[in-house]
């Protein structure tokens, strides 16, 4: 299956049983007429900000884009189908990795906040290497779709019309994928994804979840101690 083939592959990155990899990103818009204050973002610019998911080839699994851009990654999760789904998911059978801009869930693994022991600051480290999968991902996407991208001018279209446009992109990038197609234009000037300051909305959003906790201190445990 294709979860056991996303197992597998980020294994080999020492990051065991990893489902994938969840992050949002920012694409420019104009100003909408209506309520054009919601979409501007965090970075002071109008935008759609878009979450997905990729695998370890950093193909996209799922794709979320609906949300304004002041709306925060955290809250995107929090209201999306994927947190409903991985609530049911079996215990054990995997997680997503994401920033520290998401809250700690059994089913969502976070950084460390403390990366003083060794163990943690391993298992740190590795989170941090296999989750620029997914930044990567966002950048070659730019990279082949100009139009999602600030350096490719904004997209001159209604919000919903912007995230029909992320969707066929990210279906046509993977596509490009799986056949090794290369990057025409290089990349040159797109930049990499700016971090997102954590979610503040409220408290019982970003307390460490419990179980999340028990998760994470196992994983530290039996796959970073020795």
């Amino acid at each position: 299956s294709s979860v056991s083939r996303c197992l597998d592959a980020f294994l080999e990155a020492m990051l065991r049983h990893v489902i994938g990899i969840v992050d949002c990103t920012h694409v420019p818009i104009i100003a909408p007429a209506d309520m054009p204050a919601l979409y501007r973002n965090c970075h002071n610019f109008h935008s759609l900000n878009v979450q997905a998911t990729c695998d370890a080839s950093g193909c996209f699994t799922h794709v979320l884009a609906k949300f304004p851009g002041s709306v925060h990654d955290a809250r995107i999760f929090q209201l999306s189908q994927l947190q409903r789904l991985l609530e049911s998911w079996p215990e054990g059978k995997g997680w997503l990795l994401g920033d520290s801009g998401y809250p700690l869930r059994p089913f969502l693994m976070t950084p460390h906040p403390d990366d003083g022991p060794e163990p943690v600051a391993r298992y740190n480290a590795t989170h941090k290497t296999t989750r620029m999968v997914v930044e990567t991902a966002f950048g070659q996407l730019k990279m082949r779709f100009r139009c999602l991208h600030s350096t490719g001018g904004r997209l001159m279209l209604r919000p919903e019309k912007v995230a029909k446009v992320f969707v066929v992109c990210a279906m046509l990038h993977n596509m490009a994928l799986r056949r090794q197609l290369p990057i025409i234009n290089g990349g040159q000037g797109v930049d990499t994804e700016v971090p997102v300051p954590p979610y503040l909305e409220t408290e019982s959003m970003i307390e460490q979840d419990p179980q999340g906790v028990e998760v994470r201190d196992q994983i530290i445990s039996t796959y970073f101690s020795q």
